[in-house]
């Protein structure tokens, strides 16, 4: 009985396996509809006269400014990277990587406004690796 039910599983496996090989022979071309292309997701609605009035700068965290638009509207900008950093008040400011004048004495420049500093030493050969740190 054992050998008889795995003979019978064998023939079962083996007619499955041909009628796979054959099946799709037999699906002509014509009976298939065809495969209409993709279309691109739509676009957001945007009246062209809407303008942004004035940044909410209240609203902003660390990847997003926010703005009241003509219509009354509001739109976010948001990066993946920080635009702002918090201030020693606790207020988000604009992130500027431009390099200034620095103040301390030895260095030429620094980073203008960030939650972190860089300056860049007078003298490149006496101290050829910028100085970071948070501020």
């Amino acid at each position: 009985m054992y050998k008889a039910r795995h003979q019978s599983i064998a023939v079962l496996l083996i007619l499955s396996v041909i009628f796979l090989a054959i099946a799709p022979s037999f699906i002509s071309a014509s009976t298939l509809s065809p495969v209409s292309p993709r279309k691109s997701s739509p676009t957001p609605y945007r009246h062209k006269d809407v303008k942004k009035l004035v940044e909410l700068t209240e609203k902003r965290d660390r990847h997003t400014k926010y703005y009241l638009n003509s219509d009354g509207s509001y739109t976010a900008e948001t990066t993946i990277n920080s635009r702002h950093y918090q201030d020693a008040q606790g207020k988000w400011q604009d992130i500027s990587n431009r390099l200034v004048p620095s103040n301390e004495a030895g260095f030429a420049q620094q980073n203008e406004a960030n939650y972190f500093y860089t300056k860049f030493a007078n003298n490149p050969h006496s101290a050829p690796i910028p100085i970071s740190g948070l501020n």
